[in-house]
């Protein structure tokens, strides 16, 4: 079972890698896009740079919190047998990715209750319709339904791990 343990800790990244090209030229496509470029090329550094920063404190505590339930699910199943490297990777991506878009939601709440960044944010959104607070949560709610299922099974596969018995 080993060869398959590699091939599948492999396999789950280039899943989700190939998934987020997909999605990255659909988005490409759409109706809005350079007006998003356009939003972004006109905040501020300093705003960009705080966004980001939130979104990752906010993912990596709510992976973390994500990781921790998901791994004493696990040991409720398999006792006190250690987890493999694929159960890891699986539970790992699983709330990496399955709680990005939360993340970003709640990022862009912080953003919206901070004065001076959701002033920064309203002037940057200044004259673009396609280009909102509402729209942009919208999306990531869609991202949420699209990518909440995956990950609930795939962090379901390694809670589980079959393959182990």
């Amino acid at each position: 079972m080993k060869g398959f343990e590699g091939l599948a800790e492999l396999a789950v990244p280039i899943f989700w890698l190939g998934l987020a090209l997909v999605f990255r030229r659909l988005r490409r496509n759409t109706v809005g896009k350079a007006e998003r470029d356009q939003f972004r090329s006109r905040l501020p550094p300093w705003v960009t740079g705080l966004e980001l920063l939130n979104v990752v404190v906010i993912l990596a505590g709510l992976s973390l919190a994500a990781f921790s339930v998901l791994f004493r699910l696990h040991a409720t199943f398999h006792g006190s047998t250690p987890a493999t490297g694929l159960t890891i990777m699986l539970i790992g991506v699983a709330c990496a990715i399955g709680l990005m878009p939360p993340a970003m939601i709640l990022a862009n709440l912080l953003s919206w209750v901070i004065p001076p960044l959701r002033m920064a944010n309203e002037l940057a959104n200044a004259g673009l319709p396609t280009t909102s607070f509402t729209g942009a949560n919208k999306g990531l709610l869609v991202a949420s339904a699209i990518l909440a299922p995956l990950c609930i099974l795939q962090a379901a596969l390694g809670v589980v791990e079959p393959w182990a018995h």
